[in-house]
């Protein structure tokens, strides 16, 4: 009578084939990895939660563009304040390679939600890359952020 159990050559085999379908898998799912994407995604989360950030604090909350690759947050009793406090706690740091173009068509840095969750204005915010590829994300006038 033969044995039910797999033998060690058999148990090879299963695991070299599962190492080959493992290493195809993983090489074809590089492409997902676009840091211009990810950075549009991102930007667009960060609008979005500085404008319920706002609402939450009945605080006026803008963003501003620190440095190509970072963006912050400060906040102040209405959009029309001179005197802004940062808020560390509400940064994005956008992927390596992305970076905030430099000024934006219609208008430039930088956009002020107020404790309403309305916009000040309406913001075109271009990011690029390395390869000089650029993705837009959108502010509306009523808070609304979308992708362009």
């Amino acid at each position: 009578m033969r044995s039910r159990a797999l033998t060690l050559v058999e148990v090879l085999v299963v695991l070299g084939i599962t190492a080959i379908v493992l290493a195809i898998g993983t090489i074809n799912l590089r492409g997902f990895n676009n840091p211009l994407h990810n950075g549009t995604t991102q930007l667009e989360g960060f609008f979005k939660q500085t404008r319920a950030k706002a609402m939450a604090t009945t605080s006026a909350y803008r963003v501003r563009a620190e440095s190509p690759g970072r963006l912050v947050t400060e906040y102040a009793g209405n959009c029309n304040s001179v005197t802004w406090t940062a808020d560390p706690r509400l940064t994005l740091e956008l992927p390596p390679g992305v970076r905030v173009s430099g000024t934006n068509t219609p208008v430039t840095w930088p956009v002020c939600f107020t404790s309403r969750g309305l916009a000040n204005k309406n913001l075109i915010v271009t990011l690029s890359n390395a390869k000089n590829q650029t993705q837009q994300v959108e502010v509306m006038l009523g808070g609304g952020v979308r992708p362009r």
